[in-house]
Parts: structure tokens; sequence; C-alpha cells
């Protein structure tokens, strides 16, 4: 793999605003993200607020994020929460959320809900995102990524949607097999994916 320099390291509360505008550029041109945004707003502005509060609330209070960085910038993440990981959800939560995501609000929220009633019962790692910046692509960095997750999880399952055919590509090669398409507000869907942990009897 070539990438020289570059450090993949568990991130903390100050790589947020980094790590949100990075998410934001690589998910602005996604079809999945696109049927969610109000075409009035700007897409990188909304999106960017989103993944900045999932960020500070969500996966870094509560879950595991891991950053690469080549000094100091970030390249790419992932975001992952654990088994007993629970919502965030609360009435203050939701308001600060209202004022990040504006008139989209309404749009991500319902497409969030569809995708966590698709999610499998049994417990698992959630691997809500994985992203590498366009300049640091074909370098494998979203493949070591997408092992320092399964790292991440030991002996635990992860589960995991795909919303192009190129990252299920790689998912399938990191042993994740598709469960089915995830119901969807939009004109696309994403694919549910699964990779099986340890079941002990």
């Amino acid at each position: 793999m070539d990438r020289p320099g570059v450090e993949i390291r568990r991130a903390a509360q100050r790589d947020v605003p980094g790590i949100a505008g990075m998410l934001a550029e690589a998910f602005s041109r996604d079809p999945v993200f696109l049927d969610r945004l109000s075409p009035r707003q700007d897409g990188l502005r909304v999106l960017a607020g989103l993944f900045a509060f999932e960020l500070e609330y969500e996966y870094i209070a509560h879950g595991r994020v891991d950053v690469a960085v080549d000094g100091g910038a970030p390249l790419g993440a992932i975001l992952m929460l654990p088994p007993d990981a629970a919502p965030v959800c609360g009435p203050v939560h939701r308001a600060r959320l209202m004022r990040a995501l504006g008139r989209s609000f309404w749009r991500l929220w319902r497409s969030e809900a569809a995708v966590q009633k698709a999610r499998p019962v049994f417990p698992h790692w959630y691997l809500g995102y994985i992203a590498v910046t366009e300049t640091a692509r074909g370098r494998g960095l979203g493949s070591a990524l997408l092992d320092r997750a399964v790292e991440n999880a030991g002996e635990e399952a992860v589960y995991l949607e795909s919303t192009t055919a190129a990252s299920q590509a790689l998912y399938e090669r990191k042993g994740f097999v598709p469960l089915g398409a995830v119901p969807r507000l939009g004109r696309h869907c994403e694919v549910g994916m699964w990779r099986p942990g340890v079941v002990t009897r």
C-alpha cells in the first residue's frame, strides 16, 4: 500500500471539524445522500453540519472513530458504534440537529429512521461511515480503514450499508455479504451488508 507518512489513529473531539468537512466533501456526490438533501440548500454545508453533530454526540462520545492523517489533514475516516450504543434522540439533540440541517432535516430524519428499522436484530458493531478524500484514493487507504474497522469489532459481527457498487465490491472482498436493499424514501437505495462474528453456544 502506497501511503508513506500516513497515520491511522483514534480521533478525538478536536478532530471533529476536519473529519466532518472531509466526510461532507466525500458524500456530496453520493446519490443516496443527494436524495436526502433539499435542492434549495448548500449540500456541503448541510452535510458538514450533519457529520459534525453525529461525530460529536454519537460516534466519538459513544463509539469509535479512526482517522487517517498526513501532517494533520484528514485523508479518510471510519465511524463505528458498538452493539450496546444507545441512540441519540432527545429533544435537545433534535433541536440542535434541526438548526444544523434546516430544510433537509425531515428528509434526513425519515431516511435515517428507515435505515435503523432495517438493521439486523443480532448484536453487532455498526459501521456508519467510511470515506477517503479524492486525492487519497487508489492508495489502499479505504482498505486499510476497513481492516481497522474489522479489528475494532474483534470477534463481534459488523453491519453497514453500501451506497455504491464500488464500495460494495470492497466490502465483499473483506468478508461482508449483501443482505438486501434497504427501503428508501428517495430514488436510490443502499444495500445492507453483514460480516458474521464468532457465535458461541
